[in-house]
């Protein structure tokens, strides 16, 4: 679907809304309709009543009414007395609180599916995007649409039920009106119809009041969200009071907007409630000085016409609700259009793992993150061959990450192929591949809930043993069990309360507890102090011959034991081999690269 207006929009959620709710809707708008024949039921047994008092007659309207009042008690096998009748319409006026009850639990708990339904493929969408354009996306955005905009919905869902039901009332209620007097209904017609139209420009200003709010809403989270995520940054730099001010800036614009809204809906409502005392007035005037009702057509009249006011207003008051709301689920769809477009097709379940016996093999690889920017990679070939140990090594922004990210098989190359014992990587085996993947990368994912929660987030029926053994492979059994609560610890936001070696031996843990035949450690060390290095460093060396092992770092200290070396350089590989054979180029990259790092001495390159 292209990017959606306004009216698009509109026909857009209902139909979504008919597809989701589905039979359920059905019940949805037919309780209304009820509801109206029940009203009218108990407007049709006031006449005989009111005849029983003396008031009314038996000209006009009227007639028909008592005339069907009687046959329907009588139909019931009951005499027309005083006592029927008001037995009869207390029985209407029940069944109507008993149908009215069933309206109110039902239409808010749809409202609730309709809202779980969008939250749901929003989510799956973001979750499943092909990865090159999720990062150009911004996170602050996706989680706004998730819960506020998606919030929205609710509101949507909801005043589309409540405009259904003051719909069929106020058409229920129109045609017993001009049951009653086709002329006073003509009048009401004229007047309502002149109304909406004196309302339909102050719907749009408050229209676009409330999408000026959503879309200061949003800006006002992206700042909330990005800047205590970098509290530390800001910190560190100073800038907590410009970011501060910057926060009161949107949050002034965001009141702003909102009081906006507020004023444009009130205005809308005043002039909505002028009108209405307008017609009041037009309507009594002509009831009793130009038509002339009796008494009993008029006391109808009166009693319908106060049937259909609050109607009208509530009908009004929906639509201005179901309107303000509208540009979030414009947002959405945006969203939505933008990453369906971009499924990556991956979310199957796969039936096995797909491992490696023989080698993997980037074949001319390139890739490039979007159209413009220059290729990340550019024509790359090289072999990891099964069971050893191979580094990915180069300087930042070589293309290194890009590489890694090409073996997960999170991104498909733009040009050339990922081959795996002569297979080729793509969408329908990728599944299979992540199964036999275990992945560290330099920022550790970790939840703020325990240790043993995080380690099974990655494999749910692993048995404590197996985790057990996995946080000793990984070199962290012995600090988890010193824990005041071992494997029931709860290590904080992101990992904050153990240190940075633990949370990258966790995150090495869990990785192991997949029993991965391939593990990439992507960066894995690059941010730890010397001793924690060692300790990832010796932990991985004793994996060495378990498993495929793909090191992608800038730390060449890292790599001495790596059975194969490949140096990336801009998006190229400069060269391959192992540590010995590339130290002893006294002209080759690698060779400069470990001369920067201090690893050998300048002056041997000479």
């Amino acid at each position: 679907m292209k990017r959606s207006s306004t009216t698009a929009a509109t026909a857009r959620f209902l139909r979504d809304l008919a597809s989701v709710l589905r039979g359920r809707l059905v019940v949805a708008c037919a309780l209304p309709a009820v509801l109206a024949l029940l009203e009218v039921a108990g407007v049709i047994l006031l006449v005989p009543l009111l005849g029983r008092i003396g008031v009314g007659g038996t000209e006009g309207a009227t007639a028909g009414f008592m005339a069907a009042a009687r046959a329907g008690v009588e139909t019931l096998g009951f005499r027309v007395t005083t006592s029927t009748l008001l037995a009869a319409f207390a029985i209407t006026s029940l069944a109507h609180a008993l149908v009215s009850r069933w309206q109110l639990v039902l239409h808010p708990a749809l409202d609730r599916v309709m809202l779980t339904h969008v939250r749901e493929r929003l989510y799956r969408a973001f979750l499943h995007a092909d990865y090159a354009f999720a990062l150009r996306g911004r996170l602050t955005d996706q989680v706004h649409a998730v819960m506020a905009d998606a919030e929205k919905i609710s509101s949507l869902t909801y005043q589309a039920f409540a405009i259904t039901a003051g719909a069929v009332l106020l058409l229920t209620y129109s045609a017993l009106a001009v049951r009653v007097s086709p002329l006073m209904t003509a009048l009401i017609v004229l007047s309502g119809g002149a109304l909406l139209l004196l309302q339909r420009s102050r719907g749009n200003e408050a229209a676009e009041a409330s999408a000026r709010y959503t879309a200061a809403s949003a800006e006002l989270n992206a700042l909330t969200t990005e800047s205590l995520a970098g509290l530390k940054v800001i910190r560190s730099y100073g800038a907590a009071n410009r970011t501060f001010a910057r926060f009161q800036d949107l949050g002034a614009s965001l009141s702003e907007s909102y009081v906006g809204a507020i004023r444009a809906h009130a205005r809308s409502k005043l002039w909505f409630d002028l009108a209405s005392t307008v017609g009041i007035v037009t309507v009594a005037y002509a009831s009793i000085e130009v038509f002339q009702l009796p008494a009993a057509t008029m006391l109808i009249v009166v009693v319908l016409f106060a049937r259909l006011m609050p109607r009208i207003v509530s009908l009004h008051a929906g639509v201005q609700t179901f309107r303000a709301s509208l540009p979030s689920y414009v947002r959405i769809l945006n969203l939505l259009h933008d990453y369906e477009e971009h499924l990556a097709g991956d979310n199957r379940v796969p039936a096995a793992p797909l491992g490696v016996n023989n080698e993997i093999l980037l074949d001319k690889v390139s890739f490039r993150y979007g159209a413009d920017p220059p290729e990340a990679l550019a024509g790359v070939s090289l072999q990891i061959a099964a069971g050893q140990t191979t580094a990915i090594v180069g300087p930042s922004g070589a293309g290194k990450s890009t590489l890694a990210d090409l073996l997960l098989g999170i991104l498909a190359p733009t040009a050339g192929r990922v081959v795996i014992d002569g297979t080729v990587l793509d969408s329908t085996n990728r599944p299979a591949w992540l199964q036999s993947i275990g992945y560290v990368a330099q920022d550790t994912f970790l939840f703020n809930d325990t240790i043993e929660a995080n380690m099974r987030w990655t494999c749910p029926d692993a048995s404590d043993q197996d985790i057990w053994d996995a946080l000793t492979r990984a070199a962290a059994g012995d600090f988890v069990r010193n824990l005041p609560a071992g494997l029931h610890t709860i290590i904080g936001d992101r990992g904050v309360r153990v240190s940075g070696g633990e949370r990258q031996r966790l995150a090495l843990a869990r990785a192991l507890l997949r029993k991965p035949a391939v593990l990439i450690l992507d960066e894995a060390t690059s941010a730890l102090d010397s001793e924690h290095e060692r300790r990832i460093q010796d932990a991985v060396d004793q994996l060495r011959g378990r498993l495929t092992i793909v090191i992608v770092t800038h730390r060449l200290t890292t790599v001495r034991h790596a059975d194969a070396i490949h140096v990336i350089d801009r998006g190229r590989v400069a060269e391959s081999g192992t540590w010995e054979a590339l130290l002893a180029r006294p002209a080759g990259r690698f060779r400069r690269l470990c001369e920067a790092q201090k690893i050998v001495p300048a002056a041997v390159a000479s």
